[in-house]
């Protein structure tokens, strides 16, 4: 997209389909206030602020312009907008008008793009308009509205800070390491700093708003080690073999999907590929899979069948990115002891698949947990797909770098602490669009609509 040149659309919804008795043509760029009065009788001399009653230059009509001065504007550049009839014919005859004394037609997301690029907003703020102008529903318009707000910038940059001061802290360390009695950050010191700020991160991905998933049917993933019965549970719990089921470890290769019917609607329940070590092509692309299917998820069940299995214990594992709840499957096979009630411990996470054990009661708490309308309010966290991806990066290398941490590596390497520290810090950066790549920006403006 280039920034040097002035760029015009129709920025009001519907009205070059005849969609409204008023329609608003902007303007962005070096030129775009001489360009307004190409089509319009505004004064000689120009100066923001509004003029009306003004007429059109092409047809006798009335039309009212607001002239914004850079960068006190919503680009960042001069801008202009014109507020006439919404006749798609009067806004043909003005935009062909300007685009011969110079305009060019702007794309799609343009303005917005402009507005980043210019400092004016930052890349949540701006995937924020997106989100409003393709919100179906109030939820929508709410969350959207949250992450134009700025709530997300704040916490990102929060999050930054507290990441900055441990590399900085790491790197203080490896350029005095000749020095005798200067020790920067100890070794437990950077764990726990590094276990407190992945908690943060976690509890903030598991319990914020889903922007891009707030009318989306509720999403329940099964995950776990191989053949512990996570095909068999979702047959269980649907009621027909939509899985393929078999005694084999490894049935499942790709992610399947069943409609949970319940009083309180429709869920999702998706099987995925047990977790492994990827080795070609295939397992890759099993295991992106199984990632996006984890992104995309409300409700996360780990499934597990292990005799030794603490039965006592609900609580998730911190690596999954959304509310995870255990479930221990094969009751069928467990002594008639074993099934005494826990106290910390819900009759829905003992089941069994083979035998209708208890199935009832996971529906209804699968139904209870998903189907549950969280508020939306301005002050809220509210994360995309992409935002989610990102942080779950920013985890992977947080992971790496508390294993470096955990043994005496730390000592004897810590540049291989201070790179994964760097290279979560750049992905938190993408986030706000202090580094982003030209592909990512291309894909988020791209979704907007033109003239915005």
């Amino acid at each position: 997209m280039r920034a040097d040149d002035t760029i015009v659309a129709v920025s009001s919804p519907g009205s070059m389909a005849g969609g409204g008795l008023r329609a608003i043509i902007r303007l962005s760029g070096p030129n775009a206030w001489p360009l307004a009065a190409a089509v319009t009788h505004l004064p000689a001399n120009l100066h923001p602020g509004l003029f009306t009653p003004i007429t059109l230059r092409p047809i006798p009509l009335p039309a009212t312009v607001l002239l914004f001065q850079a960068p006190r504007s919503f680009t960042g550049d001069h801008l202009a907008e014109i507020h006439l009839p919404g006749s798609p014919a009067l806004l043909r005859i003005c935009l062909d008008a300007l685009t011969a004394a110079g305009a060019r037609p702007a794309d799609p997301g343009e303005f917005s793009a402009r507005a980043f690029f210019n400092g004016k907003i930052d890349l949540t703020q701006a995937e924020g308009i997106a989100a409003t102008i393709h919100a179906t529903s109030s939820r929508e318009l709410r969350a959207a509205s949250a992450l134009r707000s700025g709530v997300l910038h704040h916490w990102t940059v929060g999050i930054a800070d507290r990441l900055a001061n441990l590399l900085a802290a790491v790197e203080a360390g490896i350029d005095f390491v000749d020095e005798e009695d200067v020790r920067f950050i100890e070794a437990d010191a950077l764990a726990t700093a590094l276990h407190q700020l992945d908690a943060a991160i976690h509890d903030t991905s598991a319990t914020s708003i889903r922007v891009d998933r707030l009318d989306a049917l509720p999403t329940v993933v099964f995950v776990g080690a191989p053949n512990v019965g996570k095909s068999s549970l979702i047959n269980a719990l649907t009621g027909h073999d939509r899985s393929i089921v078999s005694p084999i470890a490894g049935t499942t290769r790709d992610r399947l999907s069943a409609l949970l019917h319940t009083d309180r609607g429709d869920i999702r329940l998706v099987d995925v590929p047990g977790e492994e070590p990827a080795t070609d092509e295939l397992q890759n692309k099993m295991m992106a899979a199984r990632q996006a299917a984890l992104l995309e998820a409300d409700l996360i069940l780990e499934i597990v069948d292990h005799p030794a299995a603490q039965l006592n214990s609900s609580a998730p594992r911190a690596d999954y990115p959304a509310r995870t709840a255990i479930i221990r499957n094969k009751a069928d096979l467990l002594d008639p002891e074993s099934l005494a009630p826990v106290s910390d411990y819900a009759d829905w996470q003992l089941v069994s698949a083979r035998t209708g054990f208890r199935i009832p009661a996971l529906r209804k708490a699968i139904a209870e947990i998903v189907t549950h309308e969280q508020p939306v309010t301005g002050d809220q966290i509210v994360l995309n797909q992409r935002h989610r991806a990102v942080l779950e990066q920013v985890r992977s290398n947080l992971a790496t770098a508390m294993n470096i941490t955990a043994g005496d590596a730390f000592l004897r390497h810590p540049e291989l602490v201070a790179a994964e520290l760097r290279h979560a810090l750049d992905s938190l950066g993408s986030i706000t669009g202090t580094i982003s790549p030209d592909d990512v920006l291309g894909r988020i403006f791209s979704q907007f609509c033109i003239g915005k």
